[in-house]
C-alpha cells in the first residue's frame, strides 16, 4: 500500500476502505478507495495492481460498472504505447468512466476522458509515462 500512503501524503486526504463491502460481496483482490479532500469533495477509485503483461486490459475491463475513476499502481515495465491504446478502448467501452489514474513509481498520470480522445493522446501520454 506505499502507492497509497503516497496519494494520502501528496493530497493531504482521509482514506476510507470499503473492505466489509467486498468481503460481504466475496471480492478479495478488489478494493475501491474513497478519499475526501479538505474542502469534502468526495472521489471513489477502483485500485488495480498492474503485474504482468496484458492485465492492464483485463483490469480495465474489470473495473467497468464498480467504479467510475481507476488508479493503476504499475509494478511491472508496461510499454506505453500499449498502456495508452488500453486506457483509449476502456474510455471507448465505458461511457461511464471519468478518469484513470496512472502511479508509475513516484510518478503519477491523471488521463480523464477528454484528454484519451483527443487525437494527440498517444504522443503526450507516452512523454509522460517514459518521462
Amino acid at each position: 500500500m506505499p502507492v497509497l500512503l503516497y496519494l494520502l501524503r501528496f493530497y493531504g486526504i482521509r482514506r476510507s476502505l470499503n473492505r466489509h463491502r467486498n468481503m460481504r460481496l466475496g471480492i478479495e483482490a478488489q478494493h475501491s478507495f474513497s478519499f475526501a479532500s479538505k474542502s469534502q469533495f468526495y472521489r471513489v477509485y477502483d485500485l488495480k495492481t498492474i503485474i504482468g503483461k496484458n492485465s492492464a486490459v483485463n483490469r480495465l475491463r474489470e473495473s467497468i460498472g464498480q467504479a467510475n475513476r481507476v488508479l493503476l499502481n504499475m509494478r511491472s515495465d508496461y510499454k506505453s504505447k500499449v498502456l495508452a491504446l488500453d486506457i483509449q478502448i476502456y474510455f471507448q467501452t465505458s461511457p461511464s468512466a471519468l478518469e484513470v489514474l496512472v502511479f508509475k513509481g513516484r510518478k503519477q498520470i491523471s488521463v480523464k476522458r477528454n484528454m484519451a480522445m483527443s487525437r494527440q493522446f498517444l504522443t503526450t501520454f507516452r512523454k509522460l509515462y517514459e518521462r
